[in-house]
This record gives C-alpha cells, sequence and structure tokens, in this order.
C-alpha cells in the first residue's frame, strides 16, 4: 500500500504543478463508486463529446456559470451551450436560472469537492433531461457513490499521478459509448512526469524540459474527442483504490485552513472552511479582496516554488447570465494540498502566505 508523502522531498523544493511520476500506488481500501469494467478514456472533455449525440442532433447542454472555459469551448462542437448560475462557495447551484426543456442536457459539477449534490435529487425527478455530472474534484465522495444521475464521469488525472485517464459510469443503467483510439498527449505526459520526478531528485535538469512537454501534452488534448486512456492509466486505475490518498488531501486541506484562520492574512480567506460528511476537498481555494492582490500572491509564491494554480480562469463577459463568475475567477487561487504533502510541507505553504502579507511593497 501507498505510504507516505513524497512532495517535497529528496532533492528541490517545489510545490503543486502537475504531478510528477510515483512509485508507489494504493491497492487497497473500498470498491470505488464505478464498476471495474467502466471505459477509461484519457479526458473528461473527451468523455463529453463521446457522449454528444451523432453529427447533425445538437442538444442543448447546460452548464454551470463557473466551469473550465477550455471544456465549455469544446464542447460547443457539439452542444448548444446555455448556462445556469453556479458560484463555488455558495451552497450549490442556484436552481432557479436553471430553465430546461425535454431532451436538454445537463451538467452537474461538484465544484472543489465541497458539494453533496441534495440539490439536484429533487429536481431532477419527473423532467425529461439527460443529466450527466462531473466527480474531478472528489470522485470518491458520497455524492458520487450514491449518485442515480444518467451518467457521471470524473478526470482522474487531476486529483492521481497518471499521465490521462478519465472514468465514465451510469448510475441509470444507460448504455455507453466505447473509448476510441487513443488520444495524443499521454506519451508528452508521461515523459514530462518523469523528468519532473528526476528533476526533484537533483538532477540536472532545467525545469523548462518538463514544463514544455507538460504545454505539449496539453494542448494535444485540447483535440480529444472520446480517445482511450493510454495502457499505463488504464492499468493503473483498474488497480488502484486512492482512499489513502484522498484522506491525507482531507488531512492536509483542514490543517491549512485551521493555520490561516488562527492568522488571517489582511485581504485572504478561505472560499469555505467545511464541506459535506462524506467529502473531501479537491484543495485550499483562497479568495483575495481583489485581483490585483490574487496576483500578487501568486506570484510571490512562485518565486518560492510554490505553483499555485487558478481554476479556472474565464474570460470577462463570457457569461451574460452571471457576470459574477469572471470577476469571482479573477480572485481565486488554489492551493495544491494532495498526497504529495505532508504536514510539514502544509506549514510551510501557510507560512509562506501569510509573509506575503509581511513583505515590503
Amino acid at each position: 500500500m501507498s505510504g507516505e508523502p513524497t512532495g517535497m522531498r529528496e532533492g528541490r523544493f517545489e510545490v503543486g504543478s502537475e504531478f510528477d511520476w510515483s512509485d508507489d500506488w494504493p491497492t487497497e481500501g473500498d470498491p470505488l463508486p464505478w464498476p471495474d469494467d467502466a471505459p477509461i478514456f484519457a479526458t473528461g472533455r473527451g468523455i463529453i463529446a463521446a457522449l454528444a449525440p451523432p453529427e447533425g442532433a445538437r442538444p442543448r447542454l447546460h452548464l454551470p456559470s463557473y466551469f473550465c472555459h477550455d471544456v465549455a469551448v469544446g464542447a460547443s462542437a457539439q452542444f448548444d451551450l446555455a448556462l445556469y448560475r453556479h458560484l463555488p462557495g455558495r451552497g450549490g447551484p442556484d436552481l432557479d436560472t436553471l430553465t430546461t426543456r425535454p431532451g436538454d442536457w445537463v451538467l452537474a459539477a461538484n465544484l472543489f469537492g465541497a458539494e453533496d449534490g441534495a440539490a439536484w435529487v429533487s429536481w431532477r425527478r419527473n423532467r425529461d433531461v439527460i443529466l450527466i455530472e462531473d466527480h474531478t474534484h472528489d470522485p470518491l465522495s458520497a455524492w458520487a457513490r450514491g449518485t442515480a444521475a444518467d451518467y457521471a464521469f470524473a478526470s482522474l488525472r487531476k486529483t492521481l499521478p497518471i499521465p490521462d485517464g478519465a472514468v465514465l459510469w451510469s448510475p441509470a443503467g444507460l448504455g455507453l459509448p466505447p473509448a476510441g483510439d487513443p488520444a495524443a498527449g499521454a506519451t508528452a505526459k508521461l515523459e514530462a512526469m518523469l523528468l519532473k520526478r528526476a528533476y526533484l531528485r537533483g538532477a540536472p535538469i532545467p525545469r523548462d524540459s518538463y514544463r514544455a512537454l507538460q504545454i505539449a501534452g496539453e494542448r494535444q488534448f485540447e483535440t480529444d474527442r472520446g480517445g482511450r486512456a493510454s495502457v499505463l492509466a488504464t492499468e493503473l486505475l483498474h488497480r488502484v483504490r486512492p482512499w489513502a490518498w484522498r484522506t491525507r488531501r482531507k488531512r492536509n486541506v483542514r490543517h491549512f485552513l485551521r493555520r490561516l484562520e488562527a492568522d488571517p492574512p489582511a485581504g485572504i480567506a478561505p472560499l469555505f472552511a467545511t464541506w459535506p460528511a462524506g467529502g473531501a476537498p479537491f484543495a485550499a481555494i483562497l479568495v483575495c479582496a481583489d485581483g490585483a492582490l490574487r496576483e500578487s500572491l501568486r506570484r510571490f509564491l512562485i518565486k518560492r516554488s510554490i505553483f499555485a494554480a487558478v481554476h479556472w480562469p474565464i474570460p470577462a463577459g463570457s457569461d451574460p447570465l452571471d457576470t459574477e463568475a469572471g470577476e469571482l475567477s479573477s480572485r481565486l487561487l488554489t492551493v495544491p494540498l494532495d498526497q504529495r504533502y505532508g504536514p510539514e510541507d502544509v506549514d510551510r505553504m501557510v507560512e509562506t502566505v501569510l509573509a506575503h502579507g509581511d513583505r515590503t511593497v
């Protein structure tokens, strides 16, 4: 079984960015939410493409107003898009803004792994729609384990150290599309993971070498229309039981938030400090007073080798229904606290965030 954190380890200090390769995988634990024979696709966006009806039919797909803009753009090739209001940290979606017609498709998302899906249970009754749930940010949540949606998926490469891999299942027992030819991108991603592993161990490798491969692989994934995952990812995902990693992530987030609560920095607060029973947050999400402070903090962390991400950049004006989505995205910062890190690592991250407030401007 997988053991201890390996994030800030034998050689160089670095937090966040994409995963490096792991030699130690957990294989014990409860069954996963999806069947053992669930198809493994390369990416979540590929799953959305694979679920789309045949060419010529363009059903309407309702997306949360706070969602990955690039995935939405990809989905627009096969669906007519509509948006409903759903901002993270607000207790769930505003379903009064979701107006559907028979035959519509609706995507529900567990944003940052901090929601329980309760609002969708009653909403779904007596509605002739196809409900797809995105469980990427917490694939093992109580919501994912108990859902009755038509389809559910999770892009597992976002929480596990694999080059590609996303799982699709149908809690309602519907037929599933087969994954297509292997999607391009996994080779570059795997090479990047191996190079990053060597870099973190102190090998004389410039960081730009693996970053270039990460970026190249991600660009190739942008064209994925339902390709299957690499053999490597598929084999691992049929065997891994990442419960212990998920527990460590939840523990790390809780530790980070408690430290931050004890000494709150000016203008910076957690987007949420609690989550539903049976859930585990994707990361610690910080909300800053304004975009300038967020950018200042992000750059400050980068200079100290802490690579906090933005989930997600939402272009201003892209959502006429919910102008607050773009404004909120400009103030959020994702602090990675996954299984790569232990308590000392988390303490160092908190202290670095606090040090930003003490700096000389």
